[in-house]
Order: structure tokens, then C-alpha cells, then sequence
């Protein structure tokens, strides 16, 4: 529930014609009220004005907010695995591709495929489809595997992969792509597996020789990995 600091009420409490007013009722703590709902008079301040008057006055909506947004917030050791397979898999890239930077890119970013966290699957996916050896059916069909994950962006993140790290005319890719197109239970994981499948099928290839025709913007999309 919405909450308003310890200070609000206090401030709405003691206003004119406070039995008009929204009274706030402490839940929790100092960081926290929450409001009942009144009817208000013409005269009295409105709980917008009584949260844009403490919001100016705090400088920031992180008072009211904070709680909220850490909530949502990745867990720091998601983050922190999350920036290291994104460093590490830009050396990689620079690298030979049987160098011990490569190979280690990739046995962690394997491992990184079990992990608990969305945030960290999509980091060992997307570090994978940078430094797998392009053209190497076990590099995607490792990351195939998670095309069932709970998690829809992960999901969508393995249907671009598999495009971008399958060789072109790879039948077996393209079937798996075609089923994975059918199974999909959400249109995004749907369509990045259609772009996919595209891609493999070389026409996304064939589209860039021709110059482009403004159609292919969403294969383009389903191979970026950034």
C-alpha cells in the first residue's frame, strides 16, 4: 500500500477543518502513512498538495518511493554476476577463439544458464551467442534448452540466440525454431523465434546484399545482443 511519511501526518492532522480532511493513519514506519479516504473541503489542502509539499521538501521522490524501487531492484550478487559476464564477454570477443579468455567466457556464462535469477540466465545467454564458435550446433543447443524458462524475456533472449549463433542453412535450427514458433506461449517469443528462423534460413543475409527493403528491422532487432 501507497505510504506518506511520519511528517505528512502530522502536517495533516493539525490542518484547518481536519475533520474534512484525508487523515493519514501510521502503518509501519516513520518512512510510511498510509491514507483513509474522506471527503474533502473546498478549503482544506488535498493529499496531492500534502505529498507535493514533502516531495519539495525532501528534494527527492526517493523518500516516498525508496522502499518500492528496492523491492524491484535485482539482487546485488544477480547485478554483479550479470556485469562480469558482460565484461568478460567483450574481451572474449577480441579474442582467438580457443584462447583462455574465450573458454573461460564461456564455461561461466554456461554456468551461469542454471542460475536462480532471470537477470543471470539472460546475462550466460547472451554472453554465450557473443563468444560460442559460430556455426557449433552444441553452442546452441545448450542455450535451446531454455525455451520453456518461466521467465518471457529469457525465453525471447534464447529464441535470438539460437538465430544468431546457428549457421546459416542449419536444418536442425531451423526446425527447432519452427517448433518453438508453435509452443510459444507468448507473441514476443513467437515473433523472435519467426526473425530466427529468417535469419538462419539466410534471408536476413540476403536482405542486407540487396540493400534492405525497410522490412527487415525486426530480424535486425532479434540479433542484437548489446
Amino acid at each position: 500500500m501507497w505510504r506518506l511519511p511520519r511528517a505528512v501526518a502530522r502536517s495533516s492532522a493539525a490542518s484547518p477543518n481536519n475533520s474534512k480532511v484525508a487523515r493519514p493513519i501510521m502503518v509501519g514506519s516513520s518512512q510510511s502513512v498510509c491514507f483513509r479516504r474522506s471527503w474533502f473541503s473546498s478549503s482544506s489542502p488535498s493529499a496531492l498538495d500534502t505529498v507535493s509539499g514533502f516531495v519539495a521538501s525532501q528534494g527527492t521522490t526517493s523518500a516516498l518511493f525508496g522502499d518500492a524501487a528496492a523491492a524491484f531492484r535485482p539482487p546485488p550478487d544477480a547485478e554483479n554476476l550479470r556485469d562480469r559476464l558482460r565484461r568478460l564477454g567483450g574481451e572474449a570477443e577480441k579474442e582467438a577463439p580457443d584462447s583462455p579468455k574465450r573458454l573461460e567466457a564461456i564455461a561461466e556464462a554456461t554456468a551461469a544458464l542454471q542460475g536462480t535469477h532471470p537477470l543471470v540466465r539472460l546475462a550466460g545467454i547472451h554472453t554465450l551467442a557473443r563468444v560460442s564458435p559460430q556455426g557449433d550446433p552444441a553452442a546452441w543447443r545448450k542455450v535451446s534448452a531454455l525455451i520453456k524458462d518461466e521467465d518471457e524475456l529469457v525465453q525471447v533472449a534464447v529464441a535470438r540466440a539460437v538465430g544468431r549463433m546457428a549457421a546459416i542453412g542449419d536444418d536442425e535450427a531451423i526446425s527447432w525454431l519452427q517448433d518453438a514458433q508453435a509452443i510459444a506461449k507468448f507473441e514476443s517469443v513467437r515473433l523472435a523465434a519467426k526473425d530466427a528462423e529468417a535469419r538462419v534460413r539466410g534471408v536476413f543475409a540476403a536482405a542486407q546484399l540487396a540493400g534492405g527493403d525497410g522490412q527487415t528491422s525486426a530480424i535486425a532487432a532479434s540479433s542484437s545482443f548489446g
